[in-house]
């Protein structure tokens, strides 16, 4: 790691962290206190997050007590997040709050659309107002060729970066970071193939042959805050989380290393079949969900001088065309039209994805 390069970044600014009692914002957080930043800023809009994010902290050997300051707050407030910026001026901006569950999204889309595309709109206009030099939006795999809502609503993010950076660039800097599932992060599949092991099965499986990347949420953090080092000005990063994994041989490993055995069971969905015997069962893929996923659109990658960093070269859409989807999709939402949302968000996106 740049382990003295990342202090010689951080210290002495101003760092604010949205999302910060998420999984990944958490551990961000955690990650930035060791690089002796000047002050922190830290925002969530879950009171049992923010709480646990506190405690994590004051228990961290790294906290000096240097200020922290903590906000109970949404991003889709516009004027309370332009108030936070403007008391706190930030340098650096961990852009991590989102509605990141693609099943729940299926059926929330106007939710999504308010957090992941007009709350993401709130922190690139204040960075722009306040003229923020460094602004990461923490983007996610599901975002590459999109199947799901939640993948068109976090590729449409990236597009907003894009398109503001190019017509609002002041010598700022704003970068998206793509990577796919951290382990054990929040409704993961490890966590909950756990819990079905110490209820004794059965561990539900979409499908034999699905696949997903992984990567540990530290090593997922410290990426991130690399590429603050490597950006020039709105890159897309990529971390290199390795070759996919079968989820199905995670299920075997898990239960396994649990001390029982498996039993592969599409029909079955008794508990367990014998007293060392756990059951696996496939219950199909849900609405949105991929059998893979991908991190780049098609090959067009860029090497970096981190080798787990890779940069990939996209299309992107002019602001003035943006402008235009964002103020259709703040009437669609208003009005409470799921359809027209919908069909409006992905004919924007064919634009590109073609």
């Amino acid at each position: 790691w740049n382990t003295e390069r990342l202090n010689n970044f951080f210290k002495g600014k101003r760092v604010l962290v949205t999302g910060a009692g998420g999984s990944i914002g958490s551990e961000i957080s955690l990650n930035i206190i060791k690089n002796y930043p000047l002050e922190l800023c830290l925002i969530d809009n879950s009171e049992f997050n923010l709480y646990n994010l506190i405690k994590l902290i004051e228990n961290n050997s790294d906290y000096n007590n240097f200020n922290i300051k903590y906000y109970l707050q949404s991003i889709t407030n516009q004027q309370k997040i332009e108030e936070i910026f403007e008391k706190f001026k930030p340098d650096v901006i961990f852009h991590a709050a989102a509605y990141k569950h693609v099943n729940l999204l299926e059926f929330n889309e106007l939710e999504a659309v308010n957090t992941n595309i007009f709350g993401t709109l709130n922190i690139v206009n204040a960075s722009i107002k306040f003229r923020v030099p460094y602004l990461t939006l923490i983007s996610t795999d599901k975002a590459v060729n999109p199947a799901n809502f939640m993948g068109e609503t976090k590729k449409f993010c990236e597009l907003i970066l894009q398109s503001y950076y190019s017509k609002f660039n002041y010598n700022n800097k704003m970068t998206i970071v793509r990577f796919g599932n951290v382990i054990n992060s929040n409704g993961s599949v490890l966590p909950l193939f756990k819990k079905q092991i110490q209820n004794l099965g059965p561990l539900t499986v979409t499908d034999k042959n699905v696949t997903r990347y992984f990567m540990t949420i530290n090593e997922a953090s410290r990426l991130v805050l690399e590429t603050s080092l490597l950006s020039k000005g709105c890159e897309i990063f990529a971390l290199n989380m390795g070759d996919p994994i079968k989820i199905i041989d995670i299920a075997k490993k898990l239960i396994n290393f649990s001390g029982y055995n498996y039993s592969l069971d599409s029909t079955n969905r008794s508990k367990i079949q014998s007293k060392n015997q756990i059951n696996i069962i496939f219950t199909g893929l849900r609405t949105g969900e991929k059998m893979h996923e991908e991190i780049f659109y098609g090959e067009k990658q860029v090497k970096t001088d981190n080798n787990d960093i890779l940069m990939s070269i996209e299309n992107s859409l002019p602001y003035n065309e943006i402008n235009d989807v964002l103020i259709q999709l703040k009437k669609l939402y208003n009005d409470n039209d799921v359809k027209n949302t919908r069909t409006l968000l992905k004919n924007c996106l064919s634009k590109i994805l073609n």
